[in-house]
């Protein structure tokens, strides 16, 4: 049926076509000029934008559009008076544009009788190129020439044919149902994301002339079109437009057979089975796209297969779709990212796949009750076998039809199987599963989750090591997990799915969980840890019952769930799994309270260990008042607190703490979330101020309620009350009932008032911070300071003596002091408080605290200008025959100090006076240990006699900064004298410029070769620093620095180590003698009857570890400038003595070894690699050993690597095609090289695979 012109001008007198007229414009001209026509046509709102109408560029003329450039004005019943307009305002302003060169175009829906003679007008003006007016009747013409455009105008008449045009079929399949009153509109990039390279394919073709057609697989043909479509959208506005004024979905072969003859180079979308007409369509200019579902058969090559939808990206497009994250991430997971699936989940009414009426559907029912396997584990094999009652080798190769199916109910990836959308196939399944199928589910399930973990067959300290061992389970992971999602989807769906008996599917699943658990041993309840929470799911009610059963035995079996183990490199235990299930659980109403009872009881009695992941965490992550985990109510959480102090006391007072968080906050970490249970309910708590405080306020009730009147729980409500984040009337409340119960309070060590006096001091000292108390609120806390305040002078005072920066309850003015201003006033406070205590109680007194003190340097220092009495002095000074540490900190600090106040003469002094009482060489030597360290002072002790001199230099902690060159080396070779070869190292460290090359030598000879008698930590870097400095050097020679790098060589050919063995190196390169010593001290010869060596065996093997880790860590080839230029000559000159002398020595094969390793060493810069004289040593050569130690160094030398969970194996698939590349360009030169290369291609490209396959599995269960 034709349009006619009265139709057109019926459709423009509407309202919605001044939206639609540009459009249908735009149709037009796209579908009836080339593809190279270029346009800008507002469309929709955009209509009503100042500028033209339209601007179109073609290249070649048709009927309607115009060469060049033409501009377009268009009005729904519009004729003269608007024309005139129109034509007066772009003839006063045409915008830039030539209008000689530019056709102006006037277009209206209505019929206009006088067009003829306006254009003729206009023509006469000659202002532009042409003047052309349509009316209805050039636009029914226009319409009646066209195919896209016509049945798009026809749908605007609601007259509709078996063809659907791009918008209709974009709009019906991106449509969903209602959510909060809008309907779900499906974005473009939902079908697209991950999927960016096929996007770019399509888009290649689309561009390009048509050749062949382009067939499109899907996990459905309608995902296939819907790709097409949002490929196009995305592309850009103008392309989509070209593609839709051009493009058609055809489900017809007659509709195709029609629209083929168009000569208007037609977007064909053929939704069709009979392919016959595809390549006739192809001839006549058309591009033809082939949607095709995973059944449908197709030889060609040119093909797109569409793989998975990404993981991230589907998430982020179902939010712009307007779909929460949350809710994103659930639908992503749950769907196994299939569009169709994930389409269903959201609403859409779809009709059931086509798999779902196949004949053989019994087939799935094994798949369906376990969910996921690897075909690699042997028990996993034998399940399915006993699930499907016949050979696994039999009853998968019946599988692999379900891949192919559309929207397949399965995936593979690799080795492994998993149901796409577990609740999806249940759903679709569940009325074929018997009775029988439900008891084998049931043993299949005991057999597997009663398997006790090989790993636990170890020692502890050997688990580390199990799969070298052998010790593996029998089943997968995955296995593990299907079945226990199996049982949870009965349990939890039971009453909604259509199964063939009739029974109470949750007590069922109760009664399995509860056989597996109720009598745990320790080793299953360990065994069980990963599907703990997967358990606890099934059945909660059973889990908590036994759970508590094994509480109530005396072992407590799901203790040794808590056992820490030394891990490869950090501990591990195994009871994560329990706290996550736990955690998962407590989200509920319904089990919230029992969650959280049992975390408490878990809490009382764990044994701690150096894993965060602690009970007590849990309880604090689920209760933070400012991000609590649980969808319980407010009321709820707080009678659920309250029974915790109650019924666990210590474990609720920790927590109730916990929930009072400090002044600048606090951090949350997200808990376990219920993978099913919770699958339609939203994790996104809406957390309220008001609802904060109330929480703030009842925690605080509840630990006044709760207070056990102790000097520990004062220190507690003390620190909380301190919380900025609470409100004022909260702290009025805690300060005014710890006011009114102070004589109640046990105070037992003062604690209670050293923490006010840290917190009057914090809070005074920095009162413009954020988290500071006004000092009106201050003095509450200072009455109550005050009153805690001990009665004994000297408590009151000797904690000036505990703390290397004590607070003070006025606080001191941080801002304004300098550091050194406020260390000068803390001395002051310190004599003042000290003299007090020394006036009142006398010098015993304050001798006696010298034991009680903490900082007992600090007393020293500050008693110093206290006592000044000679028999007090020497009184003091017997402290020097005690051996603890702190009480020598403190008399050698005092003696310091004195020095400084009277000068070094007054040590002298002292010496002499202590001299003549019973004194040991070394007590008496310990007065001078911390007296600034000069050469006079030296001098001294050495005129004093040996004894103590040599007392001084073994035990004094030397710090030589400052002195003179001269005095250094004395210092140096003192500590040298007495064996203390590490602290000398130290000092040389320091200040190396200082001393001679010999002495640098000396020193790194002795303290890598003698023992050294003190107690000093060897440290590695200070040997680099000391090696590099020699290495600048001109007065070193080279045996020395050989023999210096081979004493040292475990530190300098470590990994990472910031030196290397560079003259070693050089020496290796350089001499084929020495390379061959080194060579034999690490293998033995292949000749009988070797010549012995008489040195011990041991020496022997530190000697072999060296040489080996020499050889490991050597990097540079003979032969070989830093600039990689090779000197060919003198390689073969290097390799040629050295195979002869291994020839001779029988180490051959170990010496072609470590030559390919050293080959492969040359860098990789240019292309092609290795260079040709690389490959001609391996030509040449061309023996076994000699590849693969090429080979193996060439691989290893790429290191470990760093990657994105869900990365791949995109860093093992670039290493594939740079020695593909290289094999490539040397193959018919080097062959034999090229095949190394081609091996490693093939060892990465099979590394590529098993990553990308682990990230696909990791993606569906993210």
């Amino acid at each position: 049926m034709q349009i006619d012109r009265t139709e057109i001008e019926a459709w423009g007198k509407r309202q919605e076509p001044k939206g639609d007229f540009p459009l249908l414009i735009a149709k037009l001209i796209f579908e009836t000029s080339p593809r190279s026509t270029f346009f800008e046509i507002p469309t929709g709102s955009a209509v009503f934008l100042e500028g033209w109408d339209g601007y179109v560029k073609c290249e070649s003329a048709t009927t309607f559009v115009p060469e060049d450039v033409s501009v377009w004005e268009y009005k729904t019943n519009g004729a003269k008076t608007q024309a005139d307009s129109d034509y007066d305002k772009r003839t006063q302003d045409s915008q830039g544009l030539d209008k000689s060169q530019v056709t102006f175009i006037f277009v209206t829906t209505k019929t206009w009788k006088g067009k003829k003679k306006w254009i003729e007008e206009k023509r006469k003006e000659n202002i532009w190129k042409d003047v052309r007016v349509y009316d209805a009747i050039n636009l029914s013409n226009w319409l009646n020439t066209t195919e896209i455009a016509f049945r798009w105008f026809n749908g605007q008449l609601n007259r509709h044919y078996t063809c659907l045009t791009i918008e209709d079929f974009w709009e019906v399949w991106s449509t969903g149902p209602k959510v909060n009153g809008k309907h779900i509109l499906l974005r473009p990039n939902v079908v697209t994301t991950g999927r960016e390279l096929d996007s770019q394919h399509l888009l290649d073709f689309l561009n390009g002339a048509p050749d062949n057609y382009l067939a499109i697989r899907g996990s459905t043909k309608d995902e296939a079109i819907a790709f097409i479509i949002a490929t196009a959208i995305l592309a850009s506005e103008q392309f989509y437009l070209k593609f839709l004024s051009k493009g058609v979905v055809i489900e017809d072969i007659h509709d195709f057979r029609l629209m083929k003859k168009s000569n208007l180079n037609l977007n064909l979308i053929a939704k069709l089975e009979d392919r016959s007409e595809l390549h006739s369509a192809v001839s006549r200019g058309h591009h033809v796209l082939l949607p095709l579902g995973p059944d449908d058969p197709f030889n060609s090559q040119n093909i797109i297969s569409l793989p998975l939808i990404d993981r991230d990206g589907i998430i982020q497009a179902l939010v712009d779709s307007g779909i929460s994250e949350e809710e994103s991430r659930k639908y992503s997971k749950e769907s196994g990212r299939d569009i169709t699936i994930l389409k269903r989940l959201l609403g859409f009414e779809l009709s059931k796949s086509k798999w779902v009426y196949s004949d053989e559907i019994n087939h799935l029912i094994p798949v369906l009750l376990i969910g996921r396997w690897d075909e690699n584990k042997e028990g996993d094999r034998k399940i399915i076998a006993q699930l499907a009652g016949e050979s696994y080798e039999t009853f998968s190769e019946k599988l692999y039809k379900w891949l192919e199916v559309e929207s397949p109910p399965l995936i593979k990836i690799g080795s492994s199987w998993r149901l796409t959308s577990p609740l999806d196939a249940w759903t679709n399944l569940s009325n074929y599963i018997s009775s029988n199928d439900f008891e084998n589910l049931k043993t299949c399930f005991l057999e597997v989750m009663r398997e006790v973990n090989p790993v636990l067959e170890l020692e502890p300290e050997n688990r580390m090591f199990a799969s070298m061992r052998g010790k593996e389970s029998l089943y997968s992971v995955w296995c593990r997990e299907g079945l226990t999602q199996s049982m949870i989807l009965v349990g939890l769906h039971g009453d909604k799915l259509k199964f063939q008996q009739s029974f109470q599917a949750q007590d069922w699943v109760d009664g399995i969980i509860k056989e597996l658990l109720y009598n745990a041993p320790s080793d299953l309840w360990t065994s069980r840890n990963h599907e703990m929470p997967l358990i606890a799911e099934a059945s909660p009610k059973s889990f908590f019952e036994s759970a508590y059963h094994s509480l109530s035995l005396d072992d407590k079996p799901i203790m040794d769930m808590f056992i820490e183990e030394d891990g490869f490199i950090s501990p591990s235990s195994h009871h994560t799994g329990l706290l996550w299930a736990l955690e998962g659980l407590a989200w509920t109403e319904e089990y919230a309270y029992d969650a959280s009872m049992l975390l408490a009881k878990l809490a009382t009695l764990d044994p701690g260990g150096n894993l965060s992941n602690r009970p007590l965490n849990s309880l604090r992550e689920i209760y933070k008042p400012w991000h609590y985990q649980t969808l319980a109510s407010f009321e709820d959480r707080m009678q659920i607190v309250e029974q915790i102090i109650k019924k666990e006391y210590k474990t609720g007072w920790e927590l109730l703490g916990s929930m009072i968080p400090d002044s600048i906050g606090g951090t949350a970490f997200p808990t376990h979330k219920l993978r099913w249970r919770l699958f339609e309910r939203s994790f996104n708590n809406q957390y309220l101020w008001s609802e904060i405080f109330a929480t703030h306020s009842r925690v605080l009730e509840l630990m006044i309620t709760y207070f056990d009147f102790s000097e520990k729980k004062l220190i507690d409500l003390l620190d909380k009350s301190e919380s900025k984040q609470i409100q004022s009337y909260d702290r009025e409340k805690v300060l005014s009932f710890i006011e009114g119960n102070l004589n109640n309070i046990k105070i037992t060590d003062n604690s209670a008032w050293h923490k006010l006096r840290g917190t009057l001091s914090h809070h005074r000292s920095y009162p413009d911070a954020q988290w500071a108390l006004p000092e009106e609120q201050l003095k509450r806390y200072d009455v109550i300071y005050k009153k805690l305040e001990p009665s004994d002078p000297v408590e009151r005072l000797i904690w000036m003596f505990n703390d290397h920066w004590p607070g003070f309850p006025e606080g001191l003015d941080r801002k304004e002091l300098s550091h050194r201003d406020q260390e000068k006033l803390m001395l002051e406070r310190r004599v003042e408080g000290l003299k007090s205590i020394y006036q009142e109680f006398g010098f015993e007194k304050v001798k006696e605290l010298v034991k009680i003190v903490k900082e007992t340097w600090i007393y020293g220092d500050v008693l110093a200008y206290v006592v000044d009495k000679e028999e007090e002095i020497l009184s003091l000074c017997e402290y020097l025959k005690e051996d603890e540490s702190p009480v020598q900190n403190f008399i050698q600090r005092f003696i310091f100090r004195k020095s400084i106040i009277n000068n070094i003469d007054w040590v002298f002094d002292l010496y002499g006076k202590l001299k003549s009482v019973e004194y040991l060489d070394n007590q008496i030597s310990r007065m001078f240990f911390q007296v600034n360290q000069t050469k006079e002072l030296w001098n001294f002790i050495a005129s004093v006699g040996d004894e103590v001199n040599n007392a001084y230099w073994k035990g004094v902690y030397p710090h030589f900064w400052g002195l003179a060159d001269d005095d250094f080396i004395f210092g140096i070779e003192k500590l040298m004298k007495v064996n203390r070869f590490l602290s000398a190292l130290d000092m040389a460290y320091h200040e190396p410029k200082k001393l001679p090359s010999e002495k640098l030598v000396e020193i790194l000879e002795k303290a890598g070769t003698e023992k050294s008698e003190e107690n000093q930590r060897f440290d590695s870097y200070h040997v680099t620093l000391i090696i590099e400095e020699l290495e600048t050097r001109q007065d070193i020679d080279k045996p020395t620095q050989l023999r210096l790098e081979w004493l040292y060589l475990p530190f300098l050919a470590s990994y990472g180590s910031g030196h290397k063995p560079k003259v070693l190196h050089e020496e290796l390169a350089n001499s084929p003698e020495f390379f061959m010593e080194v060579l034999k001290w690490v293998y033995k010869s292949d000749k009988e009857g070797e010549e012995t060596e008489d040195i011990t065996d041991e020496a022997k093997r530190n000697r072999g570890k060296n040489a080996y880790q020499l050889l490991n860590s050597w990097k540079r080839i003979p032969g070989v400038s830093e600039e990689g230029a090779i000197d060919d000559g003198f390689l073969w000159d290097w390799i040629n003595k050295v195979r002869t002398y291994a020839q001779e020595s029988g180490r051959l094969t170990v010496a072609d070894l470590q030559i390919g390793k050293i080959l492969a060493e040359y860098p990789e810069k240019e292309e092609p690699w290795p260079p040709k004289e690389i490959c001609k040593v391996i030509e040449t050569i061309n023996t076994d050993s000699l590849k693969s130690g090429f080979s193996s160094a060439t691989f290893n030398k790429r290191g470990s690597s760093t990657r994105g969970p869900f990365d791949g194996g995109n860093i093992e698939r670039g290493h594939a095609e740079y020695f593909q590349r290289q094999a490539a360009a040397i193959k018919y030169e080097f062959p034999e090289t090229a095949k190394i290369l081609i091996n490693l291609t093939k060892g990465y490209e099979a590394d590529a695979k098993r990553m990308d396959e682990s990230a696909e599995r990791d993606k569906l269960d993210y």
